[in-house]
């Protein structure tokens, strides 16, 4: 990001943050993720959920 405190104001690339969609579509995203098929243990096994 382009950061100006003396003029006020703070510049972000668009694609960079993640607000525009990529055209390629090639990037292994969370668009294929299946949480079901993920191994999550014993329900009485602890740890932060």
């Amino acid at each position: 990001p382009d950061v100006s405190i003396k003029d006020g104001f703070v510049r972000i690339d668009p694609a960079a943050a993640g607000l525009i969609d990529d055209e390629d579509g090639d990037e292994p995203g969370r668009a294929g993720f299946d949480p079901k098929g993920r191994p999550r243990g014993p329900k009485d096994a602890g740890g932060n959920r």
